[in-house]
C-alpha cells in the first residue's frame, strides 16, 4: 500500500483537469480526501507552486506558459546563430518574476482578481514547466527551467 512507502508525491492541479473545481489559474491544491488519495506521502500544492525542499527552491506551474510565450513574443535578432530563443522565453519569467507572464492570457484562463498568487516569491533554483513545446533543460539566469514535456495528447 502507499501508506508504508517513503517516496513522497507532489500533486499539481492542471486547468484541464476533469477532476478540478477550478479550472482557472491559479488553483488551489486538490483535496485528497475527496479524490481518495489520503495518505502521508501524497500532498496536493497549488497550480503554481513555490516549494522548499531542504535547501532546494522548485517552482512548478502546470499552464503551458512556454507555448502560450513563443506564440506570442516579436523578436528580431541580428545574429540568428547565437540566439536562443527558449533560453530568451526562460528570461521573460524571471524578469517579471511570474509563472504566467503574459496578458492578456493566450489559452489559459487567468483570474486577474488572483494575479499575485502567479509572483514568484523569490528565483527558483528550478523550475519545472511541462509545455508542448519540445522538451527542454535549460540554464537561464541561474536558475535550471525544465520541460519534460506532456504526458498525453490534449487532443485525443
Amino acid at each position: 500500500t502507499m501508506k508504508n512507502k517513503s517516496t513522497r508525491f507532489i500533486i499539481i492541479p492542471s486547468t484541464e483537469d476533469v477532476t478540478t473545481s477550478w479550472p482557472v489559474l491559479p488553483q488551489p491544491p486538490f483535496d485528497a480526501r475527496e479524490l481518495d488519495l489520503d495518505y502521508p506521502n501524497i500532498h496536493s500544492t497549488s497550480n503554481p507552486s513555490t516549494l522548499r525542499i531542504n535547501d532546494l527552491t522548485i517552482g512548478a506551474c502546470s499552464a503551458d506558459i512556454m507555448y502560450a510565450l513563443s506564440s506570442e513574443e516579436i523578436n528580431r535578432v541580428a545574429d540568428v546563430k547565437s540566439h536562443d530563443r527558449v533560453a530568451r522565453l526562460c528570461e521573460h519569467i524571471i524578469n517579471q518574476q511570474l509563472y504566467y507572464p503574459l496578458y492578456p492570457a493566450k489559452k489559459e484562463a487567468v483570474s486577474v482578481i488572483k494575479t499575485y498568487e502567479l509572483s514568484l516569491p523569490y528565483t527558483p533554483d528550478l523550475l519545472l514547466l511541462p509545455s508542448s513545446l519540445h522538451p527542454f533543460c535549460k540554464r537561464v539566469k541561474g536558475s535550471i527551467f525544465i520541460n519534460p514535456g506532456r504526458l498525453g495528447n490534449a487532443e485525443g
